[in-house]
Formats: structure tokens, sequence, C-alpha cells
């Protein structure tokens, strides 16, 4: 039931990791519609209103709800309720979630990344923190966790550049649309990470390895960025429906991507 409520939320605000969390196995998927959705809803909480007090107060009932995790009864809330049963059943460490929901505090200023090591932070404590919390989840180690910060930085990465026009037009752009050399050394940030999640992937639990299905696109549009950063304003970090479905045959059946 929480696997059916998580996954439509997924489905509707973040098809691509949906798509890519139907890829894996179906007894994996309920775990990570849950962290998906949680992600959905810390990533939306600076957006909730134009008072950034209201913001913040959103990002902060997420810590109260992790930091209660065992300590308290489960909330009444679709999304929430089915987090804290996983955080408490799996152990998982809270650290994790509560350096995710603080490094949105950055979306609420609505200000540009103050050079690259700011945007890299934020991105490893996001997208990073995200992927290392689901692999935690389905059996990850420590010694797996440099493989999965490193795949969950370089999606990052992508993501942020598909989304950089929609945050321009609200006046919150991270980074100049104009600015070549920014976007030429995030991409080489992303395609450095992305290196060593591919390199990493063959040695994680088999179970963890889905995990990084949501990289599938991420070598192939990258690439294209590096070769004309210009289609990052232009919106046009996009695969075709085809080549899109076979990526995601080759991930879900190969674990290649």
């Amino acid at each position: 039931m929480r696997g059916d409520v998580c996954a439509a939320l997924v489905q509707r605000g973040d098809p691509d990791r949906f798509d890519a969390t139907m890829a894996a196995p179906c007894g994996l998927r309920d775990d990570l519609f849950v962290f998906y959705a949680f992600n959905l809803e810390v990533a939306r909480a600076p957006w909730a209103s134009k008072e950034s007090l209201i913001s913040h107060m959103r990002l902060q009932w997420w810590r109260d709800v992790v930091d209660g995790a065992g300590s308290s009864m489960p909330p009444a809330h679709e999304v929430a309720g089915p987090l804290v049963d996983l955080i408490t059943s799996k152990l998982l460490d809270k650290t994790i979630f509560d350096n995710l929901i603080s490094a949105r505090q950055f979306d609420i200023d609505r200000r540009a990344f103050d050079g690259l090591p700011e945007a890299s932070g934020y991105l490893s404590a996001t997208s990073g923190g995200l992927m290392l919390i689901a692999g935690q989840s389905l059996g990850a180690k420590d010694g797996d966790f440099a493989v999965l910060r490193a795949g969950g930085l370089a999606l990052g990465v992508l993501n942020l550049l598909r989304a950089a026009p929609a945050l321009q037009s609200v006046g919150a752009g991270a980074f100049d649309l104009d600015d070549s050399n920014f976007i030429i050394s995030l991409v080489k940030l992303g395609l450095e990470n992305l290196a060593i999640a591919r390199a990493g992937r063959v040695g994680l639990p088999p179970d963890v390895r889905p995990v990084l299905f949501p990289l599938w696109q991420a070598q192939d549009l990258l690439t294209r960025v590096a070769l004309a950063p210009h289609l990052v304003a232009e919106g046009k970090l996009s695969q075709s429906p085809a080549k899109r479905s076979f990526g995601l045959l080759k991930a879900g059946f190969f674990g290649i991507w």
C-alpha cells in the first residue's frame, strides 16, 4: 500500500526515477519509492511559499520527522509515515537525511552558487545523499558509500542542468545559463563522478545496484553538454523515446548504463 501511494507521487513528480525504479526487481521497489517521494517533498518545500519563513518551517517539519523516528509515533502522512518505518526498521543513518534537508535551505535563498565547490557540496548532500539513503536501505555498507555518493552527485549534476531553465524563469537560477565555463566545469564534475560509479558498480551487492539505474541517461546527456553547453539554456537535454527505452532495458536486464 505504501509503495502504491509513493509510487504514484514519484510517477507524477519524478518520472525518470519512476521508470528507473520500475526496471528494478519488484521486491526492491517499495523502499525506493518511499525515499524518492520523500525527496520530492523536501525538494518542493523551498518553493511552497514566497515567505521564506514558511519554507524553513516545512523543512524543519521534515527534520523533526526524521529526528523523531524511533522515539515517537509515526506521523499520519502518506510519505512521512512509511519513511519513519523504514528509518527505524533498517536503522538508517539520520545524519544523511539531516544533511539532505539542510542543503535544501540553499533553494530558499534564490541565489546562485558561489563557485563550483558550493555546487558540488549541495549536489553531494542532496542527490548524493538520496542515493546513499536508498543504497543503505537495500544493504549497502560503508565500503559502498563512495560509489553511491559519486553516482548521486553525477545524477545531481544532470538534473540541475535540466532544471536550470525552469529555475531561471522564476528568478532562482543557481548559475548563469550563458556561463559556458561554469557549465563545462559542472559537466566535468558529473562525468568524473559518473566514471567512479560505473567502475564501482560491479563491486556493489546485487540488491544495491538498482539504486544506480537512474543514471542510465547520464553518460549520453552529459557528454552532449560538454560538446554544446548552449543546450542547457535551450532546455534540450532529453533522449528520443527509442533511445530512452533501450537504455532502460540495458539497465534493467544487464545493469549497464
